[in-house]
Order: C-alpha cells, then sequence, then structure tokens
C-alpha cells in the first residue's frame, strides 16, 4: 500500500466518532437530566416512550460499532444498566447488528480507498503480537476463534476496536456474512447471559 493513501479518510473517521459521541451523551443527558418523569420513563419498560428511547439508544450504539477505533462499550453497558433487561437484550443485539454491518462494508469495499486505508493504518500503528501481520495469519488460520477472541480482548481498540476487527475480517474475506454474524452473536452473549442469569450485576 503507497503512503499516499487519502488523509482526510481518517478525518472522516474522526468527525463521525465524535458526532455520534456527541449525540449520544446528548441523549443519556437528556434522559438523566428529566429527573423523576424520565427515571418513572425507564421503570416502566411497559411504556411505549421508554421504548422508544431505548430504539434510539441502540441504534446509535449500533451506528458508533461500525466506525472503526471507536469504542463503544461503555454506551452499550450504560444502556444495559438503564434500561435492565430490555436494555441488555437491546444492547446485544445492537452490537451484533453493528458488528456484521461493518464486517459488510469491509467485504463489499475491500478494494475502496477508506478500507485499504484503515489496512494502511492498523499496519502503522501496530507495534507487537497485535500486528496486522498476526491479525492476518490468525484470522486465516483459525477464523472463527480469532474473530471472537479480538473482538472480546481488552484493548481492543488498538488493533481497530470491535469496528475495525468486524471490517477487516471482511475484507480478508475468509469467513461467511453468516458465519461471522453467527460467531459475534455467540461471542458477545456472554456477559448479556451473565447479567441475565443473575451472575453478575451492572448495579
Amino acid at each position: 500500500m503507497s503512503d499516499c493513501m487519502p488523509k482526510n479518510t481518517g478525518r472522516t473517521y474522526q468527525t463521525a466518532r465524535i458526532l455520534f459521541f456527541i449525540v449520544t451523551l446528548v441523549v443519556i443527558a437528556y434522559l438523566l437530566k428529566g429527573g423523576n418523569d424520565s427515571l418513572k420513563l425507564l421503570i416502566d419498560q411497559s411504556d411505549y416512550s421508554s421504548l422508544a428511547w431505548l430504539t434510539l439508544l441502540c441504534a446509535l450504539y449500533a451506528l458508533i460499532l461500525v466506525i472503526p477505533f471507536a469504542p463503544g462499550m461503555e454506551i452499550g453497558l450504560m444502556i444495559m444498566a438503564l434500561f435492565s433487561v430490555p436494555g441488555i437484550i437491546g444492547a446485544w443485539l445492537a452490537t451484533v447488528v453493528g458488528l456484521t454491518i461493518a464486517f459488510a462494508l469491509g467485504r463489499a469495499g475491500r478494494h475502496l480507498p477508506w478500507v485499504k486505508n484503515l489496512l494502511y493504518k492498523l499496519q502503522n500503528n501496530a507495534q507487537s503480537p497485535t500486528s496486522l501481520q498476526w491479525i492476518r495469519t490468525t484470522l486465516a488460520n483459525y477464523p472463527h476463534l480469532s474473530i471472537a477472541f479480538l473482538i472480546n480482548a481488552p484493548g481492543n481498540t488498538l488493533v481497530g476496536g470491535g469496528g475495525g476487527i468486524a471490517v477487516v475480517s471482511g475484507a480478508i474475506g475468509r469467513v461467511s456474512l453468516l458465519g461471522f454474524f453467527a460467531t459475534v452473536a455467540l461471542a458477545t452473549s456472554c456477559i448479556p447471559a451473565l447479567l441475565l442469569l443473575g451472575i453478575i450485576s451492572l448495579q
């Protein structure tokens, strides 16, 4: 890859990340600032307004996850804590959908400049066993296990975060769309399952 990769692509990612984070945080702040009325909506999970807020937050969360290098785990945990059981299920579904969209974008746009720029950026930034070559090798030899490990690995933002890993997985092309969907659904179900079973708590 050439050193003349479009530099505005990185700025576009940065702008998009900031915009999505600001919008999501504004929505959450509005909910919390609403006092008793907002809290009542959050507690009454059958209320239509509560479902609408949950849907909006999950949609924003899914979009954030599509963006490489965007740490969205904190927002997912916040959704789970605010909305209890519906939030746990909604955040998990949003995670699977967001990462699958990122994978599909990587698969469809593997020859596009922004995907090549992501691979180039990972290759330049990585300095250890988490280098692009290591990712390529592990994805080639153990694609499903590697995706599951990288998605859950602490500090995976250094190798693109969930969105970056999904885009690279799609661009490399070792896993089918359905295979990626199933792998991510299983790999990200551990914490939601433990929360639903009451084994761990966010309180």
